[in-house]
């Protein structure tokens, strides 16, 4: 992916060619010297797309150091910002904000202070590490995108939690270091997907007694809610590619455990953040029935 990146700098005067591609409708402009070729750009996924432009963005910087959800995009570290827009933020040594008529469009420099081990090289730019990257995006974007981070750094980034708590004793006052501590202490190594973490701190927000991959007879489902909603955040993909006998040994299972008492509901991961409110409703309706259908007849997922 990298690979097709092209810096004008370095494409010689007397390439006219190139030059007026670049210039041209065939090839995107993802920073100041940075393009790509738009038919590959477009037919990439849309975090992807948001790696491409951080990456262009950092080399970009003489001295600045991508940070937050950028420094995640580039550090393949779970982020589940999924608006139409996304910041390319950076932090100067200095700790600095340079002016607006000095910072390029769609970049947001952020007010803080590096150490100098905070800062790694990756794909020929400087990058917050791991755990400052999970510190900064908890502080600044909240404890949800923070647990996903944190889950990452646990389950998947090769962090123990004995050196993101080393780490956060060390770390001065800033703001939102609160959020960072209630993040370290829900923080799970067992996390095996973004919309999982996203869901837990969810439910940790409303204070709703569950259980997190707990054991059911021989079945582990994501969440267990009140003790009896069973919740799966997989939508039909978990039946995809399934061969017929393993359906009915999955309708067998599934019987056995709702003639237990459990009651299921499942949820493709993005239900659950572009329809979190009907998702919670579903939820709660199956709690206050434990799982009997409404008198009305309708089913608590219409």
């Amino acid at each position: 992916m990298f690979d097709q990146l092209i810096d004008a700098r370095r494409v010689g005067a007397a390439d006219a060619q190139m030059r007026a591609a670049l210039a041209g409708s065939s090839f995107i402009q993802l920073s100041a010297y940075h393009y790509y070729p738009a038919p590959a750009f477009a037919a990439l996924r849309w975090y992807e797309q948001r790696r491409l432009r951080a990456l262009a963005a950092g080399k970009c910087a003489h001295r600045a150091v991508l940070a937050g959800r950028s420094a995640a995009r580039l550090l393949g570290m779970w982020t589940m910002n999924f608006g139409d827009f996304e910041p390319v933020e950076l932090i100067l040594p200095s700790g600095n904000v340079p002016g607006r008529s000095r910072t390029p469009t769609g970049v947001r420099y952020r007010r803080s202070v590096l150490r100098p081990d905070e800062v790694v090289r990756l794909h020929g730019v400087r990058c917050t590490s791991l755990i400052r990257t999970c510190f900064d995006i908890a502080a600044r974007h909240g404890f949800r995108e923070g647990l996903v981070a944190a889950d990452w750094l646990l389950s998947h980034g090769g962090v123990t939690r004995a050196e993101l708590e080393g780490e956060f004793a060390v770390t001065g006052r800033f703001k939102g270091k609160g959020t960072v501590r209630k993040v370290l202490k829900y923080a799970t190594g067992l996390s095996e997907s973004a919309f999982e973490s996203w869901f837990r701190a969810l439910l940790i927000e409303l204070g709703w007694p569950f259980e997190f991959q707990p054991s059911v007879a021989w079945y582990r489902p994501d969440f267990l809610i009140h003790g009896f909603v069973a919740v799966e955040i997989d939508g039909n993909s978990k039946y995809e590619g399934m061969t017929e006998e393993q359906l009915l040994r999955e309708k067998r299972r599934q019987d056995t455990l709702t003639n237990m008492g459990l009651v299921f509901a499942r949820f493709a991961p993005m239900e659950i953040i572009r329809d979190e409110e009907r998702v919670l409703r579903t939820i709660q309706l199956l709690v206050e029935n434990r799982g009997r259908p409404q008198l009305s007849g309708q089913s608590p997922n219409a």
